[in-house]
């Protein structure tokens, strides 16, 4: 099959397998120093030269994966410097708990010219061995110097809470990843799987895990996982070997020996893997793409608010970090009166919105209304009619109807007239003209503001707003969001998780 010439993407893992922490759950953290020092050196130093005669080669991106704590160790930081220093070298990472001290790291990297931004890290929470806060200085060091950041953390349901608390004390834009607690004796609860999804909207992603697809997968094909021997496999899970690169030799493989994808590294590598959407050009690293985002739309019910109708602490302090950044606008089936009662003081905080499920646009203090040209015929069944006029034209009807079924079959009658918009929940049933409706009234919104939809994110969370979403770059659902809706979206999160996964500023 020839060289590894055409490799991009290189895991290294030395012969180190041992930490100085001592985290109740983790089997490295028991051990002692068991690994030969000078050997681990030797073979990572190997691997370097390796690398550096790849100079003709195409550009690589390196991460180290050592068993255990390698920044500890000044080779590793060194070898991190030399790799760095290597023009084809475009990125290079190391997986950490953060115990080195980042100032001598930083000092080194100035000493040698090296752009920061070259240096990528998993920086790993331990709960058991140092406080958050603690942490989360060391991280904003580093993080202020230039170096790439994401942060992880083991998915123990007995730390929920000082999770949380991480989540909090951590810049918006770093993202917080849950893996898995491997070992765990028993399920994860609801409550606690709903408790990560919050912190990490991709949670599912590494608790479920991926069946595994050779045929769509770029282990072995653009990427390897690379051991002290220079012995390489598809991924660190897969045990067929396909060679070495150091003697040279390239087998081709017919197929992994895995029936799962059971770790971020491994499942990464399936090309359509739900996860390469988020981190794009930055999947190795496990940092989101943060694409740049230059307006958020945002439906009310369900999407702002809890299941009882509260919008949560963390969306509104979401909400004003966002404010200033970008320009937010509502996308809304309720009429303005009720949206300003739903947010609050938070309303005023919005540049504008579309309202009654597009029969009302309002921007900077002008309203704009689009009346029910074709009045519709109600039954006498009716319950309750209420309507919403402005300028003695209505612009929305609500019927009530005496069930769910009945309101499922009057939607059918006025469908097909062909001149309404329709919306049912329960036994209600709402119909603007056929021409107001959430993305209308959102395109609507982005003529006047001269927004391109394609920078702009919708976030909503049932069928009513599918159209509106996906009328803007950036469809997304919130996590409680009905299936068909999640189906539509490009992005699965909540509001106060949109920081993690874009741009709105430079930082």
């Amino acid at each position: 099959m020839g060289n590894f010439d055409t490799i991009q993407t290189f895991w290294y893992r030395g012969s180190l397998d041992s930490c100085n922490y001592t985290c109740s759950y983790c089997a490295f953290g028991r051990k002692k120093t068991t690994a030969n020092i000078e050997q681990d050196q030797k073979s990572l130093l190997r691997f370097c030269e390796y690398i550096k005669g790849r100079q003709d080669s195409a550009p690589v991106n390196i991460m180290l994966i050592p068993y255990g704590e390698a920044l500890i160790h000044s080779y590793y930081r060194e070898n991190m410097v030399r790799l760095a220093a290597l023009p084809h070298v475009t990125g290079i990472g190391c997986q950490t708990n953060l115990s080195f001290a980042p100032s001598l790291f930083l000092q080194t990297l100035h000493e040698n010219n090296i752009f920061p931004s070259k240096i990528k890290l998993w920086a790993t929470f331990h709960p058991e061995m140092v406080t958050p806060e603690s942490f989360v200085r060391k991280i904003a060091q580093l993080k202020q110097a230039g170096i790439e950041i994401c942060v992880g953390v083991v998915g123990d349901p007995g730390q929920i809470n000082t999770i949380r608390t991480l989540r909090e004390l951590l810049p918006p834009e770093v993202y917080l990843f849950i893996n898995a607690m491997e070992g765990f004796r028993r399920a994860l609860t609801e409550e606690e799987k709903t408790a990560f999804r919050e912190i990490d909207n991709l949670f599912d992603m590494d608790y479920q895990n991926e069946p595994a697809q050779w045929a769509q997968c770029a282990g072995g094909k653009e990427a390897l996982f690379v051991n002290q021997k220079g012995d390489c496999y598809p991924c660190p899970r897969s045990r067929v070997k396909t060679g070495n690169i150091y003697t040279g030799n390239r087998e081709e493989i017919p197929s992994c020996n895995r029936k799962q994808c059971d770790c971020y590294i491994a499942y990464y590598h399936l090309y359509e893997a739900g996860i390469r959407t988020y981190m794009q050009q930055n999947f190795m690293w496990r940092i989101p793409a943060r694409p740049p985002l230059k307006a958020a739309f945002f439906d009310i019910d369900g999407t702002l608010t809890d299941n009882k109708g509260n919008i949560p602490e963390r969306y509104k302090k979401a909400i004003r970090t966002l404010v200033g950044q970008i320009p937010l606008f509502l996308a809304t089936a309720l009429p303005v009166k009720y949206a300003k009662k739903r947010l609050g003081t938070l309303f005023t905080l919005f540049n504008g919105g579309v309202f009654a499920g597009g029969g009302h646009i309002l921007y900077r203090g002008e309203n704009h209304y689009i009346p029910v040209s074709v009045p519709p015929v109600i039954p006498e069944s009716a319950i309750r009619v209420s309507t919403y006029q402005a300028q003695k034209k209505i612009y929305k009807y609500a019927i009530t109807t005496p069930s769910a079924k009945d309101a499922l079959k009057l939607k059918k009658q006025f469908e097909e007239t062909g001149n309404y918009n329709l919306f049912t929940k329960g036994k209600l049933l709402t119909l603007t003209d056929i021409k107001a409706n959430k993305k209308n009234g959102l395109l609507h919104l982005c003529r006047q503001a001269g927004i391109n939809p394609a920078e702009a994110l919708g976030m909503g969370d049932t069928a009513n707003d599918s159209e509106m979403i996906t009328a803007t770059g950036y469809p997304c659902a919130v996590l409680n969001a009905t299936e068909d809706i999640k189906a539509k979206a490009t992005y699965i999160l909540n509001p106060d998780q949109i920081l993690m996964m874009f741009k709105t500023k430079d930082h």
